[in-house]
């Protein structure tokens, strides 16, 4: 969870070169009660002199340390949140490196009907007013929230500022499963993926298989092997269970020849 955090900032290029350069030096806030008095910047920057080094392999044990003394959530071995600890890092590279020292009382005002932009310079002047950093030049951001009362149908914006900004992941609305399809002919068997519904049914997972394939979906069976032996046959209203070591396949069965007439 650490390296994935701190491999995430260190391919940020201008926050990258602000340390290289040691620009941080000469911005380092000994007085601010919510900083570390510079450690955490100090050890950031040397991890990342560690780091462009050329050494084959580094471990940032001084920076963990650092973190682990001030935040002991993070401490011990387990693993833990990397969002979480990339909010930690910043906010702290921001808190030691924030060049107001003495922070103004901000009063949050009202949009009282005014113009989203004038609201927002009016915001985005009251952080600055209290946090300017290299964080914040390059990490922070503003977004608009707005509440309508139901009854008066009075309309509050506001503008908030952000480091970060959590967006859903889409959901997979389809399945992909492969089987492996022994025709009636012996001809070699075909690995085939067919796409369905999500959880889908054995029966749904043949009838996609029988279009893939061009074969009726009644001449198909479903059965479970590991390695040359069948383990069972499928009930097909049943739906599918993932399997880390049996492979899913279908066999053909040849349709029965018609009976003789009678003699």
């Amino acid at each position: 969870f650490m390296n994935s955090a701190l491999q995430c900032i260190n391919s940020v290029q201008p926050m990258t070169q602000y340390f290289r350069r040691g620009y941080h030096r000469g911005e380092i806030n000994l007085t601010n009660p919510l900083g570390m008095k510079g450690l955490i910047a100090q050890r950031y920057a040397g991890l990342l002199r560690e780091l462009w080094s050329g050494k084959a392999s580094v471990a940032p044990l001084k920076l963990r340390q650092v973190i682990q003394k001030h935040a002991p959530q993070f401490g011990g071995h387990q693993q833990h949140d990397s969002q979480e600890l990339l909010a930690y890092l910043l906010d702290g590279l921001h808190e030691d490196l924030n060049r107001v020292h003495n922070k103004p009382y901000v009063e949050s005002k009202d949009s009282d009907g005014r113009a989203d932009a004038v609201v927002a310079a009016e915001r985005w002047a009251d952080h600055l007013r209290r946090n300017q950093s290299i964080v914040v030049d390059l990490f922070h951001g503003q977004i608009r929230s707005q509440l309508r009362c139901l009854e008066c149908h009075f309309v509050s914006v506001t503008f908030d500022p952000f480091t970060f900004l959590t967006l859903p992941l889409p959901t997979e609305t389809s399945s992909h499963v492969e089987v492996r399809v022994h025709l009636a002919d012996g001809s070699v068997p075909r690995n085939c993926l067919v796409t369905t519904d999500r959880d889908p049914t054995y029966q749904q997972v043949k009838q996609g298989l029988a279009k893939l394939v061009a074969i009726p979906a009644e001449q198909l069976v479903f059965v479970e092997t590991l390695g040359c032996n069948i383990i069972r046959r499928y009930d097909e209203r049943q739906k599918m269970r993932a399997s880390s070591s049996a492979m899913l396949c279908a066999y053909q069965i040849a349709p029965l020849p018609p009976p003789p007439p009678p003699p």
